[in-house]
């Protein structure tokens, strides 16, 4: 996971001196970002059941964006698209609660229940938008990722 410090800030340049530090993680090897996909697809399809009360069909689709704590301090549309899901909720058992280490939020199309969208925050560190929708055609225009048929 060790990444070349100098090469991220080259590949930075000035956005790097946004940034609070400059120990950078390499999580972006075939072996995280499989792992990563796997739990996000797990993820998307719980919380699309949770908001719409309706299973995936076979053949449904997840697309699945991975945002990083880097992405946070430099590409503000990073942030602008997460924003829209509002402040959003988190795990709780009594007075007991994880707003600091997970927080998630949903929206859905509410006619058919056959689309939703995600995002759910890891302790500032990650952030993972996920768009759940029954049909490949039903992606929305414009929406980016990793593609994932269930």
């Amino acid at each position: 996971m060790r990444s070349d410090q100098l090469a991220n800030l080259r590949r930075l340049g000035n956005a790097a001196l946004k940034l609070p530090t400059w120990n950078f993680l390499q999580v972006d090897g075939p072996i995280c970002t499989q792992a990563v996909n796997l739990f996000g697809a797990k993820l998307a399809l719980a919380l699309h059941y949770e908001v719409t009360k309706r299973i995936v069909p076979s053949r449904g689709v997840i697309v699945l964006k991975r945002f990083s704590n880097v992405d946070a301090f430099i590409d503000e549309r990073a942030i602008d698209s997460l924003q829209i899901f509002g402040a959003g909720k988190t795990l709780q058992m009594g007075k007991f609660e994880v707003s600091n280490q997970f927080r998630y939020s949903s929206v859905y199309e509410t006619e058919t229940n056959s689309m939703s969208a995600h995002v759910a925050v890891f302790r500032e560190a990650m952030a993972l938008m996920m768009v759940v929708c029954h049909k490949t055609e039903d992606v929305p225009d414009g929406v980016s990722g990793h593609l994932i048929i269930v």
